[in-house]
């Protein structure tokens, strides 16, 4: 659990590399601000229209390796049927 120092720490070190590729997965209506993709198996690409939104539509997730510089992934791993499988995904 990410305290809200750490939560702070997190956002400073991705405003002050607007040059990531961040991706946020899983965030429903709330995607980190920083993010330059958003993914979710729930389509929400027409509220996302200003953002690069990919489905999901399988296990594996449809990006390549080393693909983000930064993945946030909040409130979301309780939702995970196969928690080790979505780990080595998001890794």
């Amino acid at each position: 659990m990410l305290k809200r120092t750490s939560i702070n720490h997190v956002n400073n070190i991705l405003d002050k590399n607007p040059d990531w590729k961040i991706l946020d997965i899983g965030c429903g209506y709330s995607a980190h601000k920083n993010a330059t993709v958003i993914a979710d198996i729930q389509d929400f690409a027409d509220f996302y229209k200003k953002k690069r939104f990919i489905k999901i539509e399988e296990k594996n997730l449809p990006f390549k390796d080393k693909e983000f510089d930064f993945v946030i992934s909040s409130h979301v791993i309780e939702h995970v049927e196969d928690v080790e499988f979505f780990i080595k995904e998001l890794e």
